[in-house]
């Protein structure tokens, strides 16, 4: 009986990674663009940086971190 709870718990925590992950890749990418947008062409420097910064630990977190800890699953 646990094995069949911890089963389904591990399918429900895959399906909600399955569905957020490309959502969390359009935020990160639009981080991104909008981040060099504001410091390159607007000269937004401190915020622009933040931003790439940001949108490229999400897409690390989503495309690096989350599969090695799903391993452990």
């Amino acid at each position: 009986m646990g094995g069949q709870i911890a089963e389904a718990i591990k399918g429900i925590i895959l399906q909600i990674i399955e569905l957020l992950t490309p959502i969390i890749n359009v935020l990160g990418i639009g981080m991104i663009i909008i981040g060099l947008l504001l410091a390159l062409g607007l000269r937004q420097e401190f915020i622009g940086i933040r931003m790439v910064i940001g949108g490229a630990l999400a897409l690390a977190t989503v495309h690096l971190v989350i599969p090695i800890l799903l391993n452990y699953i």
